[in-house]
C-alpha cells in the first residue's frame, strides 16, 4: 500500500497495516512516524481550538482548555527527541486533556457556537496525538489518533483537503522530514481565511497568547522550531497548569524572556579623538597604570575620611558620588592597563571608562562647588597628607586627557592648598 492512494480511514488503515515492523528499529520508525502524523493532523485543526481557548482564561475553564496546548507542545518535543518521558507522564497529560474536551462543549454551548462539535472534535485530536507514538502494535488505536481531526476538518468542508495533506505526510520518510515541512500548500490555501480572522481574536486576549501563535505559525509554515525552548515549556510543573490560561502564559513568557540568547555587546564607535587619546595613554601603558592606581587611591582615601566625619560608612551621600565614581574607574582603569593584553579589546574598554569619567565631569563640578562643597574639602583636603592637589590634577589629566577639561577648574580650586599668608615685616632695628 502506497502512501499517496490515502485518502480515506480504511486507505490510511491499510497502509497502516503495510509499514515494515518485524524488528524493533523499524517498528520504533515506524511509530515515531505516524506519531508525526497525528501530530499535524491535530495542528491543522488547531485554529478552531485557539479560537475558543483564548476567550475563556479563568481557572474554571482556562485550566482545563490549556491542558490541551500542554499536550501538543509535549509531543512537538517528543517527536523531536528532545523530551524523554515514559508513556505515562504523557498519559497524564492525556487524561487532563480529557477534561478539555468535556469543559469545551459546555463553554461552546454556553456561548451558542455552531462550531461546537468542530471545537470539541480539534481538542480531542489535540488529547489524541499524544498516545499515536506509543500505539503502533494496534494501527486501529493509531486510526483513532487521526479520526478527531478528520472529524474536525469535515464540520469545517476540509475532508478531502485533511486527507490529500495527510497523505503527503504518509510519503515523508522519517519524522524529521515532517517537523521541517509546512502543514501543506493546500491547507494553507484551503484554511488561509480562517487563521487570518482568528490569528487576530487571539492576540487581542492578551500579549501572553503571542508564544503560542508564533509557535503555531512556525509549524503552518515550515519555519525553524526552537526545540530546547518547547521542552522547557513542557517541563512547567503541572501544578502551574492547574492555575489556568494567565497564570501559565506569564510563565511561558518568564521562559521565553531567559531563553533568549543575551545580546553581545555591542563595541562602542569610538571617535578619532577618543582613539588618538587611548592611543597615548598605551604608548607608555605603566605610568598610565602607575597613574590611574595613585588616582584611585587618593580619592578612596577622601571618601573614606568623608564617610567618617558623616558617620555614613554604608550609605552614600548625593555629594559625594561622584568621588566615588572616580575612585571606582581610576582603579578599573588600572586593572584594565595591568591585566588586558589584546590591545583592540583594552581600546574598546578604556574607551568605555573614559566615557564614564566625562559622563561625571557635570556631577563632579556641581559637587565640588555646591552647598556642601566647602565643608568636602575641608575633611578631603586633610585626608590627602602630603599630596599636593597639582600633582593629582597632573595625573587626572594625563589618564582622562581632554575628557576631564571641564571638570579640572573646578577640580583644582577644590584641590590648590591655601595660600600662604605673607611674612610680617619687621620695623628696621635702630643703631643705638
Amino acid at each position: 500500500m502506497r502512501a499517496e492512494e490515502i485518502k480515506d480511514a480504511d486507505s490510511l488503515q491499510a497502509w497502516l497495516e503495510s509499514l515494515p515492523q518485524e524488528t524493533e528499529e523499524e517498528r520504533e520508525m515506524a511509530r515515531r512516524l505516524v506519531g508525526a502524523i497525528a501530530f499535524r493532523a491535530a495542528l491543522r485543526v488547531l485554529p478552531i481550538y485557539l479560537r475558543i481557548a483564548s476567550l475563556e482564561t479563568s481557572v474554571r475553564y482556562g485550566a482545563q482548555l490549556h491542558f490541551c496546548l500542554w499536550g501538543l507542545i509535549a509531543a512537538h518535543a517528543q517527536i523531536a527527541k528532545k523530551l524523554t518521558k515514559p508513556y505515562s507522564w504523557f498519559q497524564h497529560i492525556g487524561q487532563k486533556s480529557e477534561h478539555g474536551v468535556t469543559a469545551l462543549l459546555k463553554l461552546a454551548n454556553k456561548l451558542s457556537l455552531k462550531e461546537a462539535f468542530a471545537v470539541s472534535y480539534a481538542t480531542d485530536a489535540a488529547r489524541a496525538c499524544l498516545e499515536a507514538p506509543f500505539a503502533f502494535h494496534n494501527p486501529t488505536e493509531l486510526l483513532d489518533a487521526v479520526e478527531p481531526a478528520e472529524k474536525a476538518s469535515e464540520k469545517i468542508g476540509a475532508t478531502s483537503v485533511f486527507w490529500s495533506c495527510l497523505s503527503i505526510d504518509a510519503h515523508d520518510e522519517s519524522e524529521a522530514e515532517l517537523l521541517e515541512a509546512s502543514l501543506g500548500e493546500r491547507w494553507i490555501d484551503a484554511q488561509e481565511e480562517l487563521w487570518r480572522d482568528t490569528c487576530p481574536q487571539i492576540l487581542a486576549q492578551g500579549e501572553g497568547w503571542r508564544f503560542w501563535v508564533e509557535w503555531y505559525e512556525n509549524a503552518l509554515y515550515g519555519r525553524p522550531q526552537d526545540y530546547d525552548l518547547l521542552t522547557k515549556i513542557a517541563l512547567i510543573d503541572p501544578a502551574d497548569w492547574d492555575k489556568g490560561a494567565d497564570h501559565v502564559n506569564a510563565l511561558i513568557q518568564r521562559i521565553v524572556a531567559e531563553h533568549k540568547p543575551k545580546p553581545t555587546p555591542q563595541s562602542p564607535e569610538i571617535t578619532d579623538v577618543e582613539r588618538s587619546h587611548i592611543n597615548l595613554v598605551l604608548a607608555a601603558p605603566e605610568p598610565a597604570r602607575q597613574s590611574a592606581e595613585f588616582l584611585q587611591k587618593q580619592f578612596e582615601n577622601m571618601e573614606l575620611a568623608y564617610r567618617r566625619e558623616l558617620g555614613c560608612p554604608n550609605e552614600t551621600p548625593p555629594e559625594l558620588e561622584p568621588i566615588v565614581t572616580l575612585s571606582r574607574t581610576f582603579g578599573q582603569i588600572a586593572v584594565l592597563l595591568r591585566d588586558v593584553d589584546d590591545r583592540d579589546r583594552l581600546i574598546v574598554e578604556l574607551t568605555a571608562k573614559i566615557r564614564t569619567l566625562e559622563a561625571n565631569n557635570a556631577q563632579l563640578v556641581e559637587s565640588l562647588s555646591g552647598e556642601q562643597g566647602a565643608f568636602m574639602r575641608g575633611v578631603m583636603i586633610g585626608a590627602l597628607g602630603n599630596v599636593a592637589g597639582a600633582t593629582i590634577i597632573h595625573g587626572f589629566a594625563y589618564v582622562a586627557g581632554p575628557f576631564a577639561s571641564e571638570a579640572l577648574p573646578s577640580l583644582w580650586e577644590f584641590l590648590k592648598p591655601d595660600p600662604i599668608p605673607p611674612v610680617p615685616t619687621l620695623p628696621p632695628m635702630l643703631d643705638v
